[in-house]
């Protein structure tokens, strides 16, 4: 019967001819005799074993990578058709291929490698590219396990194709340069911080410029306490507020502030912020500007300012500026003295109420 008909006994059958002792020249026939066997039980396992065997091949085939079983030697005894596709190898061309053959020269020591230690601890997981016969590669996440069959040993396992997460990493890579080179050459501190509801916040990222201008280097969980401790004490309280209410409203954050450098340098920082939503999280990204120089041009020119001041109102002539349009910016307080206008009189009436026509075309 077929092994799928199952449901009746299944018998071996072997039989022989009987034939009457020779009587003169001929003999006849009288008959036939035979044994028959019960095989229902072995045909049974047959047919389990050749589903079990179709499923097994079945399942390898559909695996999402390469699947590979070899010899402790290394050499090749069962595969999918994944690493057909791979190698360009046909399942003749891979019968007893050793598994180096799979790799270029420069990765056959660290395979090799990979497979003592899949023998002495059982399991191991490697980084390699397999190459194809026509001389191009592919990166594939590579796992074995030891196993043993019959007395002998074996190593199972099977390779994921990571292309894509090495494309990923290679562009991440040069993203991450061209924002280190670019923050690099920012004349500030660039940053990246966080909060979160629960109170939690901190800083993503901060550029290496941050060891130049505010003398801070190390670990980012720390860098946020360091820097408001070397603020003004009294300005830290008004800082820390700054950053609550920027983060409780989601909105742009600014400030200026003097900082205390570990150096003993005391310079003024300008810090500017853009909020942006991420889940739980406010990211803000922002910049550190050192604007000690501008602060010191700006008081020298508040002094310069003040002693020019001082000096245009003692004297007794009268001091003055305008624009191009001959409108008054800036008149002594002597005017008064010597004409009875007020400085705001005369900012206001022009030249044309002070002075005869005549003069005032000579003096244009």
């Amino acid at each position: 019967r077929a092994p799928d008909e199952l449901a009746q006994p299944v018998f071996l059958i072997s039989a022989e001819g009987l034939y009457e002792p020779e009587k003169a020249v001929s003999r006849y026939h009288r008959g036939t005799q035979g044994v028959a066997r019960d095989i229902t039980e072995y045909k049974q396992m047959y047919r389990a074993l050749l589903k079990e065997k179709n499923f097994s091949e079945t399942a390898i085939n559909s695996l999402p990578g390469i699947f590979y079983l070899f010899t402790e030697t290394g050499h090749l005894v069962r595969w999918n058709r994944n690493l057909e596709d791979v190698t360009g190898l046909s399942p003749d061309d891979l019968r007893d291929r050793h598994i180096l053959d799979f790799f270029e020269n420069d990765m056959k020591p660290n395979v090799a490698e990979g497979l003592r230690e899949v023998m002495s601890q059982g399991t191991r997981r490697i980084e390699a590219d397999v190459k194809n016969e026509n001389g191009t590669v592919t990166p594939f996440l590579l796992s074995g396990s030891a196993l043993e069959m019959d007395g002998r040993r074996y190593i199972l396992g099977m390779g994921i194709d990571i292309t894509e997460r090495k494309r990923a990493e290679k562009d991440l890579a040069e993203s991450e340069a061209f924002f280190r080179d670019m923050a690099a050459n920012v004349p500030g501190v660039v940053y990246q911080f966080f909060a979160r509801p629960n109170n939690d916040f901190g800083l993503y990222y901060v550029s290496e410029r941050s060891a130049e201008i505010f003398g801070l280097t190390g670990d980012q969980d720390q860098y946020f306490l360091q820097f408001a401790e070397r603020l003004m004490p009294e300005q830290r309280a008004v800082f820390l507020a700054s950053i609550e209410h920027a983060v409780r409203t989601i909105s742009p954050w600014e400030f200026e502030g003097e900082f205390a450098r570990p150096d003993g340098e005391t310079i003024w920082f300008r810090g500017i912020s853009r909020p942006t939503k991420h889940g739980e999280e406010v990211i803000f990204n922002g910049l550190l500007l050192d604007v000690t120089q501008q602060k010191r041009t700006e008081a020298a020119l508040q002094q310069s300012e003040e002693k020019y001041r001082f000096l245009a109102e003692s004297i007794q002539d009268v001091i003055w500026s305008m624009d191009l349009d001959f409108n008054f910016t800036y008149v002594s307080p002597a005017i008064e003295k010597i004409l009875g206008w007020t400085v705001e009189d005369i900012r206001s009436i022009g030249l044309e109420s002070i002075m005869p026509e005549d003069t005032l075309e000579a003096f244009r």
